[in-house]
Parts: structure tokens; C-alpha cells; sequence
């Protein structure tokens, strides 16, 4: 036996000591009320913490940890499988009052020289009424049979779950036992987070849950538990009789609250399938009233928090889910049962997801204890990305890295501010004045990109005099990030330099080598060049975003929802309100590009603010910082080598020669004859023949997310622009074949960041 599993099995056993020395009297039970052949066995359940940090304990805490009634199913090892015996009611359950979060109770069990595991159940319904549970069942077919109904109205006294293996069960020694249990179900938090300063106003009303399960598995699948570190859930686990639960909802207790919480539900799987996610995707409907309305609105949100391990429309049990309100653009559904049949618009709403289970707690004694929130640190292959893991703690703890070869290395931080440089991340120890005097925050930053093909691994450890952890920490590839992730393109048709419909064909083929670039694999795909599951093309008429008419916005805000990058190449003509619709998509997700069009005076013309808020304009001369048209341009140059140009003009499709790119003459080409060098990147300038040299046509603003393209026609094989190999198969050769698809790069990069590399 190591020194660390000594200590541990210590702790556990002096807590569970500890906690039946606090039970009243009423818990104590004799001999006498047992056979010869059976235990009494004294059990101390622990419930998952519901809020992080630990801090102050709620009052809702209280409820979700409250046990009303337990049921034991005892299984006994025969052969090389557990097989059902019997069941029995748990006994004199009582709460702790020093910690709601401990239950203790007795039960009484049929003494065994051999193994047996005991399935614990608290709280459950109807799951016990079937008289199917036989003796000699197997273990897989009794947690089948362990299927319970769900009830909406449920406030506290969740159903619970945990395990417990003994490798016997004596009836003369003292039995005492400590089990931690998941909540079966989930729980979602709704909070309104517009504040008096950001635009617009909501007031909270309502939440609604929308396809939720009617039954749920008191036990989870094997392969959705997870022990090393801690056991939590990976995967829903959801009955095959499981139906569809009528829709449920909550309201605010007073008009001006501005939160829902403890709505809760039971697990569901994931859908993977798009097509099939508005009509069958679990989902939350928020209610309230925008703005001045008198009427309220619906607006649904989804479980779609873009983490690894939490795909759309998966709800974990034992989890919380945060839904923030942060902006709602204009009135919803009039109807929630609209909201829920419709794919999300007009709200933003961001969401946490909490495991409520500290990954591992060690007790020594009633006051002194440690734990930190996770085994395992997983960053995303980009310089930044950050995560923060909590480090609950009475005792006094130094942190320190760790050698490949698992040797403290360094030197050991203990207080707060202090960090540490490790390899590929930092960790700092932090503070923050609104968690508990035992909470500490430990932040966790990648200091480099990986663009390899292995992951970057290290560890640190958290040691006191008594107790050890280790705590592993990987930042993933670039590969591991994006090959499954396809990038969403809208583009406008009719028009000088679309990409063609959604189906693949052309009306105009001034886009078409561009598209061709895009779609093949060897340039944008699993093993390409760029690493990406692929290029999916949306299309809409310039009829249609020219319009003003509701039908056609409705269309347009939809088709939003749904992309990553805006395709708004020459001639095209956004209304007033698609160039709104437009913006706002842009503004609300920083990984959104936006691709401009300016061919002609007349191209965007309602954009033409937004872009002129991003160039600069000298006081002397009215016409600077803005786009004009020149009919006679000889050729095109690269622009100059300068900071951030490096990755265009040397990037991974290839070098771009300095010069004339060699293109013929265009009827008409849009330029800059003042922009912004210090936000705005020059990639394509007009050349030194003509009378507006070194103006800009093509230039990025990578700050914002702009692409600024003067003549959206050169991405055809005319005018001698993109090579004829790119037009017939994609494949790129000449020197602005490789600036283009540099640029793609860059686009592609930006929109599979997630957002929290801001």
C-alpha cells in the first residue's frame, strides 16, 4: 500500500467516522434488532456541491442535497458477474446540520464472504414498482430495469445515484461506509445579464422547456461513468422507452427579477444530424418583454455551448447550465410553441456548464480539507487560451510543475498573484473578492500555438503536509481542433464574383475558380493543406437582401444563424435593414468574417458606415478614408511586406512574388485612398502605371474581421486573375492563387477559433 492510499483511505474513514459521531441518538442501532447473519451497515452519502466556489452554502444547496427516501439493490459476485439478491429501504435517514450536504442513514443487509456491489438510489418515483427483479438477475439487466418517470415540478429532493463495492460484509465488525451520488437529472440556470448600459432592454418572464425526456436511467451507462479523478458522466445515458415530456415552464417570482434558476431535466443524447435539430433537439424558450413592448416574446436557446464533450442538444446529468442573456436584437415568437419549432434568432445567450462535483475532496477531521475542481486541464491548440480550474483549501498548499518524468521542478507558488512558466502554459493563483475565504482560482493559459500533430502534454501538483494531487494539462493540436469542423459560407447570387448556388452550380462564373480552390480537399479538407472537415456554400438572391419585406428578412436572419462568414461580392445591394441584420450578425460572435464587395459606387452603399468607421479620414480632405471606383486600372500589385503581411505573403499555399500580380484591365475596381494602416492590412494595391497607384483594393482588417475585396470578379480565371488549373480542378499555381488561398487560411483559422480567443 502506497503512503498516498494510505492517506486516503484514512481520510475517507475519519470522515465517516466523524460523520456518524455527529448523528443523533435516534441512528443508533443494536444488535438486537438483527439476525446472526446480518450487518447493520452505517452509510454517509455526500451530494455534489451545486454552486462554485463552495463559499456560502444556499438554501437551494440544502434542497438539491436533501434525501427523502433511499433504496439499497444488493448484487453478489457469482462466477465472473454480479448477480441480484435483494433490495432494502434505507433507515433514520437524517441531514446533517453542519452540512447539508452530507445524509446519513443505516441499513440492514445479509452478511457475505464474498464480493458484493450495492446500487443506491434516493429519490426516485416508480422505478421500484416492477416486479421483474428476479434473483440471479444479472448486473446490466437490473440497472436496465432501474428506469424511473420524471416530474417536472420536482424543487428539491433530486433523485441521486452513487455505488458501492465491498469485498465482504461481516455481521460481528462495525460497517461503516462514505458514497458520493450524482443527481440523475440537470439543472439550468437562466440570468439575465443585460445591463442599463448595453443596447437595448429586456425583462425576464419566463422559461420554458421544450422536448425534454419523461423517464430517465437511475443508473448511467458504463460508458458515460468516469472514475479516474472523479466519477461524473461523459455521455447521456437515456431509457429506449424513454418519450417526449410535455413542455414545462417556470416564471419570475416578481417583474424586475432578473433570474430563473433550479429548472431542471433529465438527460438528453445529442443530435448530430442539422437537419434534424429545430424539430427535435431538446431546448429552453426564454420569455420576457423587449424594449417598450407591452406583449411578451419568446426566443429559444439551445444546449450548444461549443465545449469539447458537450455536442448540440446534449444534456448531462448532475450538470448545470448557465444560460447568460447578454443581447437580444428585437421582438421574438409571439408564442413559445413558435420559439421551440424555430431555429434561435434575435438573442445571444452564452453558456457555462458546471460539473457539480469538486473532482476530488480530501477531509482530515471536520474542518481541514482540500479539493480541486479537475484531474485534467484541456486547452485549445492557440496562443491564450485560457482555462480556470477552483482549488478549494483550509489547509496551507504549494503548487509546483512537474519534469517529464513527474519530479517537482521550479519553483513552488503558495500565494495569490504568484505563477509559474511551465513549457506550453502558466499557471497564476488568484483571488477573486466574491468566492469563499477557502477558494482559490487557478489560471491556466497556453503560451504558444500547436500546429503539430501531437498534443502537448505537462503536469503540475498541489501538495500540503498531508495530501498530494497531480493535476495533467494538454494543449490539443491544430489538427485534433478543426478537421471534423466545416466552415459555412453565404454568398449573394447573380452577381460579379459569387461563389454559386448552394447546389454547386453558376449563374455567372466569376466565382467559380475561387469555389473550386475552396471545395478541394487537398486545399481545404481532413488532409489538406488547411486542415477543415469542409467548405458548405449557402446561397441568397440579390433580389432578396435587397428587400425590405419581412418574408424576405425572416429568410435572411435565418440563414444567418446558421454561418460563419458573409459573402457580399460586387453589385450587390443590402436593404437598410438586411445591412442591420448583417452587422449585428458580424458584431455578435468575434469569429465572424465578413467579405465586402466594391466593385461599383453602388455595391453596399448601406454598409458604407460601418466600413467607414473602420478606415481613417484626414479633416482636410472630405473624400479621404472612403472606397471610389476607377474604370481604367492597368494592373494590380502586391502590397508591401509590413507587419502582419508575413502569413499572406508567405503563408502555407506559398510564397506571393513582390510586383505586378500581372492582371489585365478592369471595368471597374474599388480602392481606398485612405485607409487605416494601422488596423487594415494592404494586400492588393492598384499599380504604378496608373494615376491612383499604391491605393487599396484588397486589404484585411484582421482586428475586426473585414475583407475588404475592390473587385470581387478576380476570383475567376478571366482577366487573367486566378490561374485556369484553379478553374478546372482547385488547384492552386499562380501567385495570386496562393494569395487567395492564403487568405482563406486566415478566414478559416479565424472562424474554428472558438470564441474565447477574442
Amino acid at each position: 500500500m502506497t503512503i498516498k492510499l494510505y492517506i486516503r483511505l484514512f481520510c475517507v474513514g475519519f470522515l465517516t467516522l466523524a460523520a456518524t459521531a455527529s448523528c443523533t441518538k435516534d441512528t443508533t442501532v443494536t444488535d438486537s434488532a438483527k439476525g446472526t447473519d446480518e450487518a447493520w451497515v452505517k452509510l454517509s452519502i455526500h451530494t455534489p456541491s451545486s454552486s462554485v466556489p463552495k463559499g456560502t452554502k444556499s438554501e437551494a444547496m440544502a434542497e438539491e442535497s436533501a434525501v427523502e427516501r433511499i433504496k439499497l439493490v444488493v448484487l453478489q459476485l457469482s462466477g465472473s458477474q454480479y448477480r441480484y439478491r435483494y433490495m432494502v429501504d434505507g433507515q433514520q435517514i437524517i441531514q446533517s446540520s453542519s452540512d447539508s450536504q452530507t445524509t446519513n442513514f443505516n441499513a440492514l443487509l445479509t452478511s457475505s464472504d464474498v464480493p458484493l456491489k450495492i446500487l443506491l438510489a434516493a429519490n426516485y418515483n416508480d422505478a421500484f414498482d416492477s416486479d421483474s427483479f428476479a434473483e440471479d438477475m444479472t448486473e446490466d439487466a437490473v440497472k436496465r430495469l432501474l428506469v424511473d418517470s420524471f416530474e417536472s415540478n420536482i424543487e428539491g429532493k433530486l433523485p441521486l445515484y452513487g455505488e458501492i463495492d465491498l469485498p465482504y460484509l461481516k455481521a460481528d465488525q462495525s460497517n461503516n461506509f462514505a458514497v458520493t451520488m450524482l443527481r440523475a437529472v440537470a439543472r439550468v440556470d437562466v440570468i439575465n445579464a443585460i445591463t442599463t448600459d448595453t443596447s437595448g432592454d429586456f425583462r425576464l418572464k419566463s422559461v420554458h422547456i421544450y422536448r425534454a425526456n419523461d423517464q430517465y436511467a437511475i443508473v448511467p451507462d458504463d460508458s458515460a461513468m468516469q472514475t479516474e479523478g472523479k466519477m461524473t458522466v461523459s455521455s447521456a445515458s437515456v431509457p429506449s422507452t424513454a418519450t417526449t415530456y410535455a413542455p414545462y415552464m417556470k416564471t419570475v417570482a416578481a417583474d424586475g427579477d432578473i433570474s430563473l434558476l433550479q429548472t431542471y431535466l433529465p438527460e438528453s443524447l445529442p443530435v448530430a444530424d442539422e437537419n434534424a435539430r429545430t424539430a427535435t433537439a431538446t431546448c429552453v424558450v426564454v420569455g420576457g418583454y423587449y424594449g417598450d413592448d407591452t406583449y411578451p416574446s419568446y426566443y429559444r436557446v439551445d444546449f450548444n455551448s461549443g465545449y469539447d464533450g458537450h455536442p448540440f442538444g446534449q444534456v448531462l446529468r448532475n450538470h448545470k447550465y448557465i444560460f447568460n442573456i447578454v443581447q437580444v436584437n428585437g421582438s421574438g415568437w409571439t408564442d413559445p410553441d413558435e420559439a421551440a419549432n424555430n431555429e434561435a434568432t434575435a438573442i445571444i445567450a452564452t453558456m457555462q456548464i458546471w460539473d457539480e462535483l469538486t473532482s476530488e475532496m480530501w477531509f482530515y477531521g471536520n474542518e481541514n480539507y482540500l479539493g480541486i475542481s479537475s484531474r485534467r486541464v484541456v486547452l485549445n491548440y492557440f496562443t491564450g487560451s485560457e482555462k480556470t480550474e477552483i482549488l478549494q483549501a483550509t489547509v496551507p498548499f504549494s503548487i509546483q510543475p512537474l519534469d517529464e518524468y513527474g519530479n517537482p521542478t521550479g519553483t513552488a507558488i503558495k500565494t495569490d498573484g504568484e505563477s509559474f512558466s511551465a513549457g506550453f502554459y502558466t499557471l497564476e493563483l488568484k483571488k477573486d473578492g466574491t468566492d469563499g475565504e477557502d477558494v482559490w482560482r487557478l489560471v491556466i493559459t497556453s503560451t504558444g500555438d500547436n500546429y503539430t500533430n501531437a498534443e502537448y502534454t505537462g503536469s503540475f501538483q498541489v501538495y500540503t503536509d498531508w495530501w498530494t494531487f497531480d493535476v495533467e494539462v494538454i494543449q490539443e493540436t491544430y489538427v485534433s481542433q478543426r478537421a471534423d469542423r466545416y466552415v459555412k459560407i453565404l454568398t449573394i447570387t447573380d452577381l460579379d464574383g459569387d461563389l454559386g448556388t448552394t447546389d454547386g452550380t453558376f449563374t455567372e462564373l466569376s466565382g467559380s475558380a475561387m469555389r473550386n480552390v475552396l471545395e478541394n480537399t487537398a486545399n481545404f479538407g481532413p488532409q489538406g493543406i488547411v486542415t477543415i472537415g469542409g467548405i458548405i456554400v449557402y446561397d441568397l438572391k440579390n433580389a432578396t437582401i435587397s428587400s425590405e419585406s419581412a418574408s424576405d428578412m425572416y429568410i435572411l436572419e435565418k440563414v444567418l444563424s446558421d454561418v460563419d462568414v458573409v459573402h457580399l461580392p460586387g453589385l450587390c445591394s443590402p436593404s437598410v435593414t438586411a445591412a442591420e441584420f448583417i452587422e449585428a450578425w458580424h458584431r455578435a460572435k468575434p469569429n465572424r468574417v465578413l467579405i465586402i464587395g466594391l466593385d461599383d459606387e453602388n455595391t453596399n452603399t448601406n454598409l458604407r458606415s460601418y466600413i467607414y468607421d473602420l478606415e481613417e479620414v484626414d479633416p482636410d480632405d472630405p473624400s479621404s478614408g472612403t472606397w471610389e471606383v476607377n474604370t481604367t486600372v492597368k494592373s494590380l500589385t502586391r502590397g508591401y511586406d509590413d507587419m502582419g503581411t508575413d502569413r499572406f505573403f508567405y503563408g502555407v499555399f506559398g510564397d506571393v512574388k513582390n510586383g505586378d500580380m500581372g492582371l489585365s484591365k478592369f471595368t471597374h475596381i474599388g480602392y481606398n485612398n485612405g485607409y487605416n494602416w494601422e488596423t487594415t492590412i494592404s494586400l492588393l494595391m492598384i499599380g504604378q502605371a496608373d494615376d491612383n497607384k499604391n491605393m487599396m483594393t484588397h486589404g484585411l482588417n484582421t482586428g475586426s474581421g473585414i475583407f475588404y475585396c475592390g473587385d470581387s470578379g478576380i476570383t475567376s480565371d478571366r482577366n487573367s486573375a486566378m490561374s485556369s488549373q484553379a478553374a478546372a480542378t482547385g488547384t492552386v499555381t499562380s501567385d495570386f492563387d496562393r494569395l487567395m488561398g492564403n487568405i482563406w487560411d486566415w478566414i478559416v483559422e479565424r472562424v474554428t477559433m472558438v470564441s474565447e480567443n477574442e
